[in-house]
């Protein structure tokens, strides 16, 4: 029981590891073709005695290439390089928003250091904020913003 329940297990993570890595390698596919072309194209060359020992050279080889892009995480490093390309874009209406929330946040910073007015505070808020959106309400200049 326990030796099955072992086998279900490497099984599973050798298919997880295989359709991870499937997205580049598309063993069953790209595989026989491999396989097929190698062979013919070794028939009738000097190295035609070594076919089986070469054909099992390029399957371990894909095997190990598999269990490396798993282990290593290859596809969780490249996800996370689309992911910071996805978000790493800041348009007018986000670059805008953080502006505001900058300088709020400023205004909040030095209410709460100062004496706290409520009343104040909010005029103070509303009044940034009118000017932020003022200051930019023909479009952003995305250079000005570059400074980072």
């Amino acid at each position: 029981m326990k030796l099955l329940l072992r086998l279900r297990e490497e099984v599973s993570k050798w298919i997880m590891r295989t359709k991870n890595a499937g997205v580049i390698l598309r063993i069953p596919l790209l595989g026989v073709t491999a396989v097929s072309t190698l062979v013919t194209a070794l028939r009738g060359t000097w190295l035609q005695d070594y076919t089986i020992a070469i054909v099992s050279v390029f399957g371990i080889s894909a095997l190990l290439f598999i269990w490396a892009y798993d282990r290593f995480q290859v596809m969780n490093i490249q996800n996370r390089w689309n992911a910071d390309r996805a978000d790493n874009y800041v348009g007018p209406t986000t670059a805008m928003n953080q502006l505001i929330n900058a300088r709020q946040f400023g205004v909040l910073s030095q209410a709460l250091t100062n004496e706290w007015n409520e009343e104040k505070t909010q005029e103070e808020l509303e009044k940034v904020t009118r000017e932020t959106v003022a200051e930019f309400r023909n479009g952003i200049d995305l250079g000005d913003l570059d400074g980072n």
